[in-house]
């Protein structure tokens, strides 16, 4: 049993159904379906959709079996897999720069341990800060007068357009700026239409499709990130621009 005081009112669990009790409330009788004043002065509320026990079919068949939690799933991978790329892209250069940086004395005193821990120190406090300012101004902006379809696709624009840039002039400054460009979007705008696509789902595909998406499909785009450096590195040989 579970009592919420409210002015009178209080919800009780009987026998497996939800009553809310008006304690001042005359004792009459409803029609089935609709709210109703019982004998006991409790008005009983319709089951509501999806209580009690979730369904046997597994996670993974749920996000298999469904096209749209698919696609979910495979955008959350490759988001993951194109971000952490870019992290060791971004990890590359710093070390390059530092590097040089010192050889040429033009690091301020500072050794390349040190240049680098202040380089990062700046870029994280852009990227909150950046991340904040558009979490509070910009999201719900967009979300009300661009709508989903388009809010799903600034993170993706941004990294191509970003990216593609970098291919051709990998040069420090255009690196940490789409980099924080990437993840000032990815921890406002798209960690936003990550939960809101979910809302049109059933309650299984909420509590535990969504655990395998979040958790599974999102450190697949890591390992992914993984392999892809280690054979574009390690096999190929390529640079940073590579």
């Amino acid at each position: 049993r579970r009592e919420q005081p409210d002015g009178g009112t209080r919800r009780e669990q009987r026998d497996g159904e939800l009553m809310v009790v008006h304690d001042d409330l005359p004792r009459e009788r409803g029609t089935k379906g609709t709210v109703a004043k019982c004998r006991t002065g409790a008005v009983r509320l319709p089951q509501a959709d999806g209580i009690g026990p979730a369904s046997r079919p597994g996670t993974f068949r749920l996000v298999f079996g469904s096209r749209y939690l698919l696609l979910i799933a495979l955008l959350m991978l490759i988001v993951n897999w194109v971000n952490t790329t870019g992290e060791y892209i971004l990890g590359r250069t710093v070390a390059g720069a530092a590097e040089a940086a010192v050889s040429s004395g033009t690091a301020g005193g500072l050794a390349v341990p040190e240049y680098i821990g202040r380089f990062y120190s700046e870029f994280f406090l852009v990227v909150n800060v950046v991340g904040l300012l558009v979490q509070l101004f910009v999201v719900s902006r967009v979300l009300k007068y661009l709508g989903v379809k388009a809010a799903v696709l600034v993170l993706p624009l941004i990294a191509l357009t970003g990216y593609a840039i970098l291919a051709f002039a990998p040069i420090l400054a255009l690196v940490r700026a789409v980099k924080i460009a990437e993840n000032a979007t990815d921890y406002s705008i798209q960690n936003t239409v990550r939960n809101v696509l979910f809302l049109p789902t059933s309650r299984d595909e909420k509590y535990k499709a969504k655990q395998a998406i979040d958790s599974f499909f999102w450190r697949a785009g890591d390992v992914m990130s993984a392999v892809l450096v280690y054979v574009g590195v390690t096999l190929l040989g390529f640079g940073t621009s590579g």
